[in-house]
């Protein structure tokens, strides 16, 4: 909006002003230059951690990670140079699916033109797993982005950049499915907002998915948990959205196992996907599985 509004007649000048460098601002999910940025907008907008925090995808992917992890990526996106963020953060594709798209919501673009005359990206629609809007339960527009295509030479909005994707094609799969696509939608947004403020240190979420499998299962004679049997129940709890490719295919690749690796204190980099099935399947919501870890004692 700020290009449209300053009249300037190149996307480069927009962000030489803004960010400092005509690099910046051409990876639709990963900022840079953040740092220069806050300086150049008076923190305005906030400071860097607080923009990652509050507008960005960033967060989802660096829930249950390392804070070291953390620490290393916002200094990578505060300063001039974030290759290398994807693949630290796992933001890649899951098997055949690519899960970063663009995503939008033609009933929000269609409320935004009304009440202010443009429309505009949503964080929320932006997060793997989310397939219909979390506020309307609409299917979501989605555009892959292809390798071409991640770094964009032209800003793009939402009713131009999409003007060309059908609805009903992104409709078709999902129609039978609005309400587990909703809950996940709501899950996917609520992870990306809220944080712990102590981080998730990995023995306290050990304890935490024990505790909830000890409450939703009955413990064998041996202590433990059948694996097969987990594995029939987590596939029965999605079994409506078994065929919608990007949850398919946790399903035929990954299944339960980050689970496994945290219960046998196996270092495992999952994608945060990954997690949100598996909080859905044994909490039901962010907020129960919020509850269950607060209320989980530190080592």
């Amino acid at each position: 909006m700020f290009h449209r509004l300053s009249g300037n007649a190149s996307n480069d000048l927009t962000r030489v002003q803004l960010f400092g460098s005509e690099k910046a601002g051409r990876h639709f999910h990963i900022p840079s230059h953040l740092a220069t940025f806050c300086a150049r907008t008076h923190l305005v907008l906030g400071a860097p951690e607080q923009l990652i925090a509050k507008t960005t995808v960033i967060p989802f992917f660096t829930r249950f990670r390392p804070t070291t992890v953390i620490r290393d990526t916002l200094a990578m996106l505060k300063g001039e140079n974030a290759a290398g963020v994807p693949q630290m953060l796992s933001m890649g594709k899951i098997g055949p699916c690519q899960p970063l798209a663009c995503r939008y919501c033609l009933e929000c673009a269609h409320e935004e033109m009304l009440e202010l005359n443009f429309s505009y990206w949503h964080r929320a629609h932006q997060l793997p797993g989310a397939l219909v809007c979390h506020k309307h339960a609409t299917p979501l527009i989605i555009s892959p982005l292809q390798i071409g295509h991640r770094f964009l030479t032209r800003f793009i909005e939402p009713e131009l950049g999409l003007i060309s994707i059908s609805p009903e094609r992104c409709s078709n799969e999902i129609k039978a499915t609005r309400a587990t696509l909703l809950r996940l939608a709501i899950l996917a947004k609520d992870i990306a907002d809220c944080a712990f403020a102590d981080g998730y240190d990995q023995p306290r979420l050990r304890r935490t998915f024990k505790k909830a499998l000890n409450m939703k299962f009955s413990v064998g004679r041996t202590g433990g948990h059948d694996p097969l049997k987990l594995s029939s129940a987590y596939s029965d709890h999605f079994h409506d959205v078994q065929t919608v490719p990007e949850i398919q295919v946790i399903f035929n690749q990954r299944g339960v196992h980050a689970l496994w690796c945290l219960l046998e204190s196996i270092e495992c980099r999952a994608h945060p996907l990954e997690w949100m099935l598996i909080i859905d399947w044994l909490f039901g919501s962010w907020d129960a599985f919020r509850i269950c870890f607060l209320g989980t004692e530190y080592n």
